[in-house]
């Protein structure tokens, strides 16, 4: 009778033995089965990624931003595609005000990234209408008007004006340093538009 309790016993434990053994083959099986899948998810997810990197970088070099300033309803940045137009500019800043002097305008330009479109209102001359690049260009000191010292970095109508009238009480600027002198331009304003002013 002990005997035959024995063998019982050793039955059940190989029987255990057993499910344990496929328990573990399971185990050991099923990760390497679903891993490819995985892989594959995770290559297709960084292609995708990839191809809206590549998309996007093809969608800004199309692009070109505007600064549109004047008599404009809304003035401002204005993001356009290659190619386009100055009245392209005026369309997407609002159109143009009433006061706006359209004759001024060569609706017809084409423009560059980083341009300056700049309406004037009526009776006010404007010598540069767009103007390229500040890289490439300088508004002399002695000879620009209100609407084109507005045009440099860090100068609004305020610190415009206070140049021409500086310039009409002492003379022409001798050297962009000399801006300095005016009320309410000090070095730290100085240093945003020296690059793009000159005097002679």
């Amino acid at each position: 009778m002990f005997e035959m309790m024995w063998s019982t016993r050793e039955k059940v434990l190989v029987s255990i033995i057993i499910i344990l053994g496929v328990a573990l083959g399971i185990v050991l099986w099923y990760p390497t089965q679903s891993d490819p899948p995985s892989n594959q998810s995770w290559q297709t997810y960084s292609e995708q990624d990839e191809e809206e990197v590549n998309q996007q970088k093809e969608e800004e070099s199309n692009t070109i931003v505007i600064d549109v300033k004047g008599a404009v309803q809304e003035p401002g940045l204005v993001e356009l595609e290659q190619g386009a137009r100055v009245s392209d500019a005026i369309e997407q800043a609002g159109q143009l005000t009433e006061k706006a002097d359209s004759n001024q305008i060569n609706l017809a330009a084409r423009l560059q990234d980083g341009e300056v479109v700049y309406v004037p209102q009526m009776g006010e001359e404007v010598s540069i209408l767009v103007l390229p690049d500040k890289a490439n260009t300088t508004v002399n000191l002695n000879r620009a008007t209100i609407a084109e010292l507005e045009q440099l970095t860090g100068i609004g109508q305020a610190k415009a004006e206070a140049i021409i009238q500086y310039r009409d009480e002492n003379g022409s600027f001798t050297t962009i340093e000399e801006v300095m002198k005016v009320s309410g331009i000090g070095e730290k304003t100085f240093k945003q538009f020296k690059d793009e002013v000159s005097v002679k």
